[in-house]
């Protein structure tokens, strides 16, 4: 249930068509639509048992891909104090393999599990260009708190997920510390792909 609560995170910034055309697309609740009506379209996916598999890894990769930014998610990830450390080339190279590492692993895990019951927290604007949505996800006895965290620039986009406190930001960044102060970026690339 863990696994698959981590994919949520990635669920949840995907596109929707069937948005209310009154809110504004710039406007929190805009975010909080698209977050609840994506959640239902990537469960779908999930939970259809005619889907083989690998079906559901390439239906979920292609719902999902646009609509997270994962230069952003590499940047602090990163860090500041790494990040402009980087070449224009690692830059690229390292944001490719980090979002080729996180589909894969979070899609391998997702397709093999089922949904439980969805509560939807108020969204809460960080500024006016950011906006935290809780979501709490129950299965199996217990429940799983969520914290989605969206920007805006020519649309919501993803820049972090936080499940139980826990920031897969600054969780990735412990495990990618050892690499960037030895500067051995070529090598984190390597363990991403």
């Amino acid at each position: 249930m863990l696994n698959r609560l981590l994919f949520i995170f990635i669920a949840l910034f995907m596109g929707c068509q069937s948005l209310s055309a009154a809110t504004p697309p710039t406007s929190p609740q805009y975010a909080f639509q698209l977050v609840k009506s994506t959640v239902g379209d990537a469960v779908g996916i999930i939970d259809n048992a005619k889907i083989p598999a690998a079906d559901k890894r390439a239906k979920l990769s292609a719902l999902v891909t646009p609509f997270f930014d994962f230069k952003t998610i590499t940047m602090l990830t990163v860090g500041k104090e790494y990040w402009s450390k980087l070449t224009t080339a690692e830059v690229q190279s390292l944001s490719a393999a980090y979002q080729t590492y996180l589909m894969k692993f979070y899609l391998d895990k997702v397709v093999q599990f089922s949904t439980g019951k969805i509560t939807y927290g108020n969204p809460t604007s960080v500024s006016a260009t950011k906006v935290h949505i809780p979501v709490t996800m129950f299965g199996d006895g217990q429940d799983y708190k969520m914290l989605y965290k969206l920007y805006y620039k020519d649309g919501w986009k993803a820049y972090d997920f936080e499940l139980e406190g826990v920031s897969i930001i600054q969780t990735y960044h412990t495990q990618f510390e050892p690499f960037l102060k030895k500067g051995d970026i070529a090598g984190l690339i390597r363990v991403l792909k």
